[in-house]
């Protein structure tokens, strides 16, 4: 009787040991393969919740044939619940809502470090909200924030991001990196 000896354990090469956050800025993206990406729904786009000529007009209207109109409504609902949105499934694009529109705060209010550990804290849920969603619904191996930093502290964000990704169960998660756009 021939014994076979204990096999190896195989680790699954789709695992990995934490969520990979790379810090970008526009030199290093070609914008048109961003779009191209969402288009086919190969990356996750989260941005702040604001109308006009911005990144989620561009995003949504013009490369997922979102009418304006729905974003709109979109973007006032998500900053007057303070709470993340999503344009799924119509795209792969979340939103998050500029700190204290309620009090219809200036840019240097929202920008300044007065009231950090509240920022973070509402910071903090918004980026596992994110995560939820994309877990849940959109189950994307990549998740791009472009942040307008005039809307929202970027620094405090990345920084609150990068712990958050530290907690993470990565055997059960479904995106592998981030894209964390920095402000030119």
């Amino acid at each position: 009787m021939e014994v076979n000896p204990p096999r190896k354990k195989i680790r699954n090469s789709n695992l990995i040991e934490e969520v990979k956050i790379t810090e970008v800025k526009d030199k290093d993206l070609n914008f048109f393969d961003i779009c191209q990406k969402l288009k086919e729904k190969e990356i996750h786009f989260v941005c702040i919740a604001s109308c006009g000529l911005n990144v989620l007009s561009i995003m949504a209207k013009y490369e997922c044939n979102i009418p304006s109109e729905v974003v709109e409504k979109s973007v006032d609902l998500i900053n007057l619940e303070q709470k993340v949105g999503t344009l799924y499934p119509q795209a792969n694009i979340s939103i998050i809502p500029i700190l204290s529109w309620k009090t219809s705060p200036t840019p240097s209010q929202i920008c300044s470090t007065s009231g950090i550990q509240e920022d973070t804290e509402i910071i903090h849920n918004f980026i596992k909200d994110i995560f939820l969603i994309n877990e849940k619904y959109i189950k994307s191996k990549i998740i791009h924030f472009r942040l307008e930093y005039c809307y929202i502290n970027t620094e405090i964000t990345l920084d609150v991001l990068k712990k958050y990704a530290k907690t993470l169960d990565t055997k059960t998660l479904i995106v592998q990196e981030v894209l964390f756009h920095l402000n030119s």
